[in-house]
């Protein structure tokens, strides 16, 4: 299980994450959803621990966050598969050695290497595609090359920063049954952040609603239209949200 607790990213009046508390089981896919600037993808950064500037508790199971301490923070970061907004993926390198990169760095063999890439390939459909640059990948192809370097790695615990942004419908569908499939699979949490409702939300267990930083919602998606917050309603609903700022205290009650 992943634990936060009294997360928090900034000071004062640039505070992109005020304390922030929430959990995610093994096993669940947890939807963090918001506006602009809510701070989606500052929660993933911090929970990856590439934020030194974030303060409170994450835990991932027994193991806590760290990050003054170089050699946990890396032991923590090896248990973690991220698939970042941009891909993030070496053009210099094709996509076989893209793929295995982080398998190399965990000191896998050259024939574990080849045999755990080609699996991956398979698995995102994408097994012509391992001698070729990431540059002449199509835009959903190369959002599977980083969910599969993500996973690849078997990791403990899953994140996707905006895996369906700029894709046709059609593309973000099987992006996110990829996901949900390869997530089952692996028996992890998973947090993914996309504004894509339509998609998200029939294969979400729980939604994370953000912000400026605060939580608004977090609880089951059934619960969302009848959310005591009413921005949290019009934002699902997709109508005008209220002028005033109605953060409700205590979000986490929203769950079910």
């Amino acid at each position: 299980m992943l634990t936060v607790r009294d997360l928090t990213v900034g000071e004062g009046a640039r505070c992109a994450l005020k304390p922030l508390a929430t959990a995610v089981a093994v096993g669940e896919l947890l939807a963090v959803v918001g506006p602009a600037d809510a701070g989606k993808t500052v929660l993933l950064k911090a929970i990856a621990g590439l934020l030194p500037e974030a303060r409170g508790q994450v835990c991932l199971g027994t193991m806590s966050q760290r990050l003054a301490e170089p050699k946990a923070l890396a032991a923590w970061q090896r248990r973690i598969g991220m698939a970042f907004q941009n891909d993030a993926l070496f053009d210099d390198m094709s996509v076989f050695d893209n793929l295995a990169f982080p398998l190399r760095r965990r000191g896998f063999s050259e024939a574990e290497v080849t045999v755990r890439v080609q699996e991956l390939l398979a698995k995102v459909g994408l097994t012509e595609c391992g001698p070729l640059s990431p540059q002449a990948l199509s835009g959903g192809m190369r959002k599977r090359v980083g969910i599969a370097r993500a996973v690849g790695v078997q990791p403990e615990l899953a994140l996707f920063d905006e895996p369906l942004a700029g894709l046709d419908p059609l593309s973000a569908q099987r992006i996110v049954s990829l996901i949900v499939e390869l997530t089952h699979t692996l028996g992890v949490p998973a947090l993914l952040v996309s504004n894509d409702l339509p998609v998200v939300l029939p294969v979400a267990t729980r939604v994370l609603l953000l912000r400026a930083g605060r939580v608004l919602y977090d609880g089951v998606p059934g619960g969302l239209a009848s959310a005591p917050s009413a921005y949290v309603r019009a934002f699902v609903t997709g109508s005008e949200p209220p002028e005033e700022d109605d953060i409700v205290e205590g979000a986490s009650a929203n769950r079910h």
